[in-house]
């Protein structure tokens, strides 16, 4: 009896056995295919979430933390395509904490990229730079050089996106430079396209097309289509920064072609947008409209709010030119209720000044008084908001570097202990303290020079930030002067508001040039001088004197902001005069500009060849402007004379560069 008793038992605990590995079999081939059914990019995002929460649940019953790690990147994934940005980010960060604990260096470098772009995604740059360069630190231990290229590439685009493009451009460069090296295709496309668009806002357009170029060839080798429309999509960006609108516009239509074929609805609007902004720019108002109507429709199939408001404010300028004013008012005012959400105050404030020339246009000064102020307070807003963001994130960091270097000073003198437990040579023991000091005060070194640079970093951003700030209340104060200028009646009193625009207008040009420069104070005379000139022309254009004007500018000339603009104003007072007053008796009034240099000596000369007229004479009446002319030249410490020759009125200043 015993013995039967034993049979039964045995046969009882094989069976078992059987059915564990039955059941263990059976569980593994159950989450192998959940898993690739949540990875599958064919399936509705929300059954590809229920089947990566029923694998997650089987891993965690099985208590398999591999599994787990599986589970949780399909996870992050899903919620990424289903724009749960919140989700994403807590999946992700919970992926960083588990695969360290397992030692997946490659899952735990993945998640941390992966938070760094939604970072990016939300515009938080700075953090999101941190993520990255954590990222390419784990895939370079795990000796992952593509993935710790690609990580590169990412917080060279973050650094961008901040305004750091000189930072941007060395990490990305590093990152290519890698990537050649191992003679991979793989994301080489993304890096040259990155490159390109960071020389592009460094204003070194032949260097960005060749870059750009670089991309097209490698993505052709992949058949990327796609990729190859947002090249071509970029490079027309690169001509239109330049000016160049035509060649922009060929490969804008090249683009717009291969999306329609590809079916890219949301990267085919912005290429509309692009095409819609440069016949605006041409002044083919019916084909700029077109285009926009285009991609404002696409924006509403697609619920885009962001990019619906940006086609629309578009559109609206384009009505704006064609003086449609009924219509442009109908859609700046629609954008504004949809732009009613704080989060949306830089998109109010472009809105709220197209509204405010929108009622100029339409001479309903007080509504256009009424913008112009909301406008000042809204900038004052936007200005504030993002300076307070700005300080919070550099506390944060600061902090947080703080603590790091608190624990890994708290780690040293722990190691230090147990050096001393473990061997009782006192000579070793002050050799090692004396090395251990000396990495101690290299490593605070670096740390300290490491923060002074990123200091200098937000110092130049905020700067740029002011700079602009100051731009943007010049051109606010010129057009209340307009305003102004429109309310009163006396003509005396509008010519004297005039003449005080056009100056406010030739300082504004200064500080545009110096945002576009990033500060460096030194501002491009060729391209001062054009901007001031066309300014004017655009002033006088309606008077019906239109006179021809040639310009002859040496290259290479620059100058700082304090001679700029001095000689800016000079040259806005003579031409003034000479638009205002010139005369002849029956030829086309011709005005000739000639700035040029030697020796560190400039030479301005302005000539017309209207009727004669004398300096002496013309003093005897001492203007404003002759005034101002008089203190100017005195500031530059020049010399001056005027004199007739040749028929022409020719007015010369001489001065030395400081």
């Amino acid at each position: 009896m015993p013995y039967r008793l034993m049979l039964a038992f045995l046969l009882s605990f094989l069976l078992t056995c059987c059915r564990g590995k039955q059941d263990a079999s059976k569980d593994h081939n159950t989450f192998n295919a959940l898993i690739e059914k949540a990875g599958n990019e064919e399936q509705p995002l929300q059954g590809r979430l229920s089947a990566a929460n029923e694998a997650y649940g089987l891993a965690v019953k099985t208590k398999n933390n591999p599994q787990q790690v599986k589970c949780l990147r399909a996870k992050g994934i899903v919620y990424w395509d289903m724009d749960s940005l919140d989700n994403a980010m807590s999946i992700f960060r919970q992926l960083v904490q588990l695969a360290d604990s397992i030692g997946d260096k490659e899952s735990m470098g993945i998640a941390m990229n992966n938070i760094g772009l939604i970072l990016s995604e939300r515009s938080i740059y700075d953090s999101a730079v941190i993520y990255h360069l954590k990222a390419d630190t784990v895939f370079s231990q795990n000796k992952d050089s593509l993935r710790s290229s690609q990580a590169r590439i990412n917080a060279g685009i973050a650094y961008k996106n901040a305004g750091s493009f000189e930072k941007a451009f060395s990490v990305t460069l590093d990152a290519v430079k890698t990537m050649e090296a191992i003679n991979t295709v793989n994301g080489l496309g993304t890096a040259y396209t990155t490159l390109g668009n960071i020389l592009k806002d460094l204003q070194r357009p032949n260097e960005a097309l060749a870059y750009h170029n670089k991309a097209i060839d490698i993505r052709a080798q992949v058949k990327d289509s796609a990729g190859i429309a947002g090249s071509f999509n970029n490079i027309g960006n690169v001509y239109k920064s330049t000016g160049l609108y035509v060649q922009a516009l060929q490969y804008y239509l090249q683009s717009l072609e291969l999306k329609n074929r590809l079916g890219m609805r949301r990267s085919k609007a912005i290429t509309i947008d692009n095409i819609a902004e440069t016949y605006l720019e041409l002044g083919n108002y019916s084909m700029a409209e077109k285009y926009e109507l285009e991609a404002l429709a696409l924006r509403t199939e697609d619920d885009d709010k962001d990019g619906w408001m940006t086609s629309a404010t578009s559109l609206t300028r384009i009505y704006l030119a064609r003086n449609q004013f009924k219509k442009a008012e109908a859609l700046a005012l629609e954008v504004a209720g949809k732009a009613n959400d704080p989060i949306y105050i830089r998109q109010q404030l472009d809105n709220t000044l197209v509204l405010q020339e929108i009622y100029t246009g339409m001479k309903d000064h007080a509504k256009a008084m009424t913008y112009a102020k909301k406008a000042l307070s809204l900038k004052d807003s936007l200005f504030n908001a993002e300076m307070s963001t700005a300080i919070s994130r550099m506390n944060v960091r600061f902090q947080t570097e703080q603590q790091q270097k608190k624990l890994e000073l708290t780690e040293k003198n722990t190691y230090i202990q147990n050096q001393q437990l473990v061997t009782q040579r006192y000579f070793l023991l002050l050799m090692g303290s004396i090395i251990l000091l000396l990495l101690i005060i290299t490593y605070l070194l670096y740390q300290s020079n490491k923060l002074r640079k990123q200091a200098r970093e937000r110092t130049e951003l905020l700067m740029t930030e002011l700079t602009h700030r100051v731009k943007n209340n010049l051109q606010v104060i010129s057009e209340i002067l307009n305003l102004q200028a429109m309310t009163t009646e006396d003509t005396g009193q509008v010519e004297v508001l005039e003449t005080a625009r056009k100056r406010i207008q030739s300082i504004g040009i200064v500080h545009k040039l110096l945002y576009q420069k990033q500060y460096t104070g030194s501002i491009d005379m060729n391209n001062f001088v054009s901007a001031i000139m066309l300014n004017l022309g655009k002033t006088f254009r309606h008077s019906g004197k239109e006179p021809k004007i040639e310009l002859q500018l040496d290259d290479n000339i620059s100058l700082d902001a304090d001679q700029a603009v001095p000689v800016g104003l000079i040259i806005n007072e003579l031409v003034t005069n000479i638009f205002k007053y010139g005369r002849t008796n029956s030829e086309l009034l011709l005005i000739h500009l000639q700035l040029t240099s030697k020796n560190n000596t400039y030479k301005l000369s302005i000539a017309d060849n209207g009727l004669p007229w004398t300096i002496s004479k013309a003093n005897e009446r001492k203007g404003l402007g002759l005034m101002l002319i008089d203190m100017l030249t005195r500031q530059l410490e020049a010399t001056s004379e005027s004199y007739r020759k040749d028929d022409k009125n020719i007015y010369c200043i001489s001065f030395n560069k400081t």
